[in-house]
């Protein structure tokens, strides 16, 4: 018998949770016939090899044997006693993509499917742009991390390193389950980038270290010459104090001596033995 109009040429059905069913019925089917008024598909291949390598048809079987008897099958024979898989449902036009049991009177498999090319297709972009928006979910979350692993490659101040550091350590849990692929790619990145700003903050403190070092040798220098210099002038002043004293002493001298020869020539009786004292004193 003819296929109906409008049934698809060509099935894909996908392996299933049990390893010898899966070999048997796994592979393409094309539309070979009707049964029962709806398509009739044959695995594709040779089946010339016995028993394990028995043709496989998926045929419709309706109400006329009761409603247990009606639905899909999977068979090496249309009708048969033998039979690896059911699917209940009477009015789909082509079989179903799911809800085939394993086995016949079993619990659906979940993992068992029979597509067309169209749903085969359909999947594939499906799976395509699931990808893609994981793909992009994926770079944007790895952005949002490499923003914090750039600040933490600038940073050289300890209060900003441990800001960073908890941010950055933050938003890698926040974005762990969103990272995918790229997860250990950019954990390697932030762990290196915390490593090479602990090395940097090191160098810093080093640095400052000893530019602390020597402003204080700086300062230890300028207060030992602050006291060579206040021991030079206790001393000069201990040394210039005498020599002060006999200046103004001799300046005193002096004047008494002028004064007393001023008073000799303007006529004042000044003897010659006063004048003659003064000028002992200065001498003196």
């Amino acid at each position: 018998p003819k296929a109906p109009p409008g049934a698809a040429s060509v099935l894909t059905v996908s392996s299933c949770r049990d390893a010898t069913t899966s070999k048997k019925i796994k592979g393409t089917y094309s539309v070979v016939g009707k049964n029962h008024g709806k398509p009739l598909y044959k695995k594709d291949g040779d089946h010339t090899g016995g028993f394990d390598d028995a043709p496989v048809f998926i045929y419709f079987w309706d109400a006329r044997d009761g409603p247990s008897f009606s639905g899909w099958w999977f068979a090496p024979e249309i009708g048969g006693a033998q039979i690896w898989t059911h699917n209940a449902s009477m009015f789909a036009p082509t079989p179903p993509q799911v809800g085939w049991k394993i086995p016949w009177d079993g619990e659906i498999d979940q993992t068992l499917t029979v597509s067309t090319e169209e749903q085969l297709r359909q999947a594939e972009f499906k799976a395509n742009r699931e990808r893609f928006i994981a793909l992009r979910r994926e770079q944007d979350a790895a952005l949002a991390v490499r923003k914090v692993i750039q600040m933490m490659r600038r940073v050289n101040h300890p209060q900003s390193y441990n800001i960073l550091k908890r941010r950055l350590l933050e938003i890698q849990a926040e974005k762990k389950d969103i990272l995918g692929s790229m997860a250990e790619k950019v954990s390697e990145e932030a762990t290196e980038a915390l490593e090479e700003a602990e090395q940097r903050l090191q160098e810093v403190n080093r640095q400052k270290a000893k530019e602390e070092e020597k402003k204080l040798e700086a300062e230890r220098k300028k207060r030992e010459l602050e006291e060579m210099a206040e021991d030079f002038i206790t001393e000069a002043r201990q040394h210039a104090e005498p020599i002060i004293e006999n200046v103004l002493f001799v300046e005193e001298a002096a004047q008494r001596l002028r004064r007393s020869i001023a008073s000799s020539t303007s006529g004042t009786a000044a003897s010659a033995g006063t004048i003659l004292a003064a000028a002992e004193s200065v001498e003196g």
